[in-house]
């Protein structure tokens, strides 16, 4: 359910402003809104997000190397919780972060040069300096293309070619005095080959000793995390009291904000023995007021589906649990396949007693996948459809007895085209219509807008006699016209004329909206059909090679689970998008109207 929201200001001294402030974060049941006019001061808070930027990328840090850690090596620090070891090891965390790509970036120089050098052989670079110090001599290394080499100028006496290699030369010269050479590239021996080996080692060597305690850094990950929480707990503390307002002389701060009517109560209890007003301030037409949906573990799992779109309107009804009902049977009748709603049963079963603490989030997920494919094995087993085999053939005349059983429990056929297209287009009158009818209480309960009501419950009376009349050929149209009556003279909400003929005509126009949206539900089918056939293609396939290829007893099963897997995946994917397209979209569209904000309280994510 959708909480109900009360906006409230709270009143302090401003010398005990800090202190008032942390006992409205540890209790946690306030969102606070900024204050956006001119007539009052803001008190203006310096915001330091540095270290929380820092723990941040230290988290980062250790869980990217984390995967690599040997839990069994020896830590580099004792497990103390402190404080200051804790920042300390975040700042050693990021210097060695910072170390290891400074040390990558070094060895690629180091091994680029060596490629460089390695052709001209190892030699010492003292002893060729001394020698050209002592003879008054210059030695040169020379790179030239082939083609160029021919140009060199005769001039050159000494002259030695190294090497000749895919149109390369290397050639070494002695002079009196350096001089330059047109077209050639000198190569500068600053290093050699032997140096630039030892110092590749080093370098690796520090790098494997860096990585190592990255790697073990990774056993802190969870305090890291912890410190990054109590960093964002010290933003956000920074950031209520910026949006406080001071007045009187600076005496007195002013917060507003918004909170659970049900926790008015706590906020009262927490500041009962300070010198604090609470005051219960008007809701202003104009306010967006925030929204807190509350429900329990398996409204809870609606909820997480209703969120993945969108958070419902303030004014809106929590369509929670509709939409986990309707996205059920939707799933169920697109996946249309009793074997794989038993395969996927029996993975969250496993999953459900293999995990024994899971998280809320991942055991709401367990929950709403074991529904999702129980719910697919009785629609498949009810409509004929289990891995889509046709039980019936010679090649499966030893399960006679499984097929006897299943064609005692089915109701109807799954592939009957004709039929499942009436029943999906059925699914989708009914969807639409429920959304209507929600529609409609709403209006009446909540906004108390009764000629727009008559509206809608109209628009529900067209849709149903349209379909008798076209459908079974019965004399409603008479009924149809007249719903239609209606809806122009009550779609605008008033009965002033210029505005009751526009939103009549535009209530009326929203006919072609609900025949689009209906005939949209044809898409349950048609995913359903397509998965069928996509498995009957790959057991024809796999029966086929089974009988006519040698070895084909080994490559037939291999084809029918690769085949099948696929198949499932597919089929999951049409299920979880169009399942939930068809309840945020077709029916959304007439019963909410979404776009709400979350209630975020100011709390501390840590104590």
């Amino acid at each position: 359910m959708i909480e109900k929201m009360g906006k409230i200001l709270i009143l302090g001294p401003q010398n005990r402003k800090n202190i008032l402030l942390e006992k409205l974060q540890s209790v946690g049941v306030i969102q606070v809104e900024s204050y956006k006019g001119d007539s009052y001061r803001k008190d203006t808070i310096d915001i330091d997000v540095s270290e929380s930027d820092k723990a941040l990328q230290a988290y980062k840090i250790v869980q990217k190397y984390g995967d690599f850690s040997d839990i069994n090596s020896k830590n580099l620090f004792s497990p103390k919780d402190s404080e200051m070891n804790i920042d300390s090891l975040i700042e050693d965390i990021l210097k060695k972060e910072r170390r290891l790509s400074l040390i990558k970036e070094d060895i690629i120089r180091a091994n680029s040069k060596k490629t460089v050098f390695t052709p001209w052989g190892e030699f010492s670079l003292e002893l060729l300096n001394g020698i050209e110090k002592k003879a008054t001599v210059s030695f040169q290394f020379w790179e030239i293309s082939q083609k160029n080499f021919g140009n060199i100028s005769e001039d050159i006496k000494h002259l030695f070619i190294i090497e000749q290699k895919k149109g390369k030369i290397k050639f070494l010269t002695v002079s009196n005095e350096p001089f330059r050479l047109e077209g050639a590239t000198e190569i500068v021996f600053d290093e050699s080959i032997s140096q630039l080996d030892s110092k590749i080692l080093e370098l690796e060597s520090e790098q494997k000793s860096t990585m190592q305690f990255l790697e073990n850094s990774s056993v802190y990950a969870d305090l890291i995390l912890n410190r990054y929480y109590k960093a964002l707990d010290i933003l956000n503390f920074q950031k209520t009291s910026g949006e406080a307002i001071i007045t009187l002389d600076d005496m007195i701060f002013a917060i507003q904000g918004w909170i659970p009517e049900s926790q008015i109560v706590v906020l009262n209890e927490v500041f009962k023995s300070e010198m604090v007003q609470i005051s219960e301030l008007s809701i202003d037409k104009d306010d967006r007021v925030p929204t807190l949906i509350n429900n329990k573990p398996y409204g809870a799992i609606g909820q997480d589906l209703v969120e993945i779109y969108d958070t419902p309107n303030y004014s809106d009804w929590d369509p929670s649990s509709w939409v986990f009902f309707s996205f059920t049977i939707f799933f169920a009748m697109i996946m249309a396949d009793g074997g794989y709603g038993l395969l996927l049963l029996i993975l969250m079963l496993y999953l459900k007693f293999k995990i024994k603490k899971p998280s809320a989030g991942i055991k709401r997920f367990i929950n709403m996948s074991i529904i999702l494919s129980g719910a697919t094995f009785v629609y498949g087993v009810l409509s004929g459809g289990f891995f889509g085999l046709d039980l019936a053939t010679e090649s499966f005349a030893f399960l006679k007895p499984v097929k006897s059983a299943l064609s005692s429990i089915q109701l109807f056929d799954g592939m009957n085209i004709s039929n499942m297209m009436h029943i999906s287009v059925l699914v989708g009158m009914v969807h639409i219509t429920l959304s209507l009818i929600l529609k409609v209480f709403r209006q009446i309960f909540s906004q108390k807008d009764y000629i727009t009501s008559i509206s809608n419950i109209a628009w529900i009376v067209a849709i149903w006699s349209f379909y008798a009349g076209y459908a079974h050929h019965m004399n409603l149209m008479l009924v149809f016209y007249s719903s239609l009556g209606v809806v122009f003279f009550t779609s605008a909400g008033t009965f002033r004329p210029g505005k009751m003929i526009f939103g009549g005509l535009l209530g009326v126009y929203n006919g072609v909206q609900f025949f689009s949206d209906i005939l949209s539900y044809i898409r349950i089918f048609a995913l359903s059909l397509s998965g069928a056939l996509i498995a009957q293609t790959f057991n024809n396939m796999s029966m086929q090679i089974w009988d006519g290829v040698p070895g084909g007893f080994i490559l037939a099963p291999i084809i029918f689970t690769l085949g099948h897997t696929l198949n499932i995946m597919l089929c999951l994917m049409g299920g979880v998008i169009h399942g939930l397209r068809l309840n945020f979209l077709e029916w959304y569209r007439w019963s909410f109207d979404g776009g709400g904000k979350a209630f975020k309280a100011f709390r501390k994510i840590v104590n």
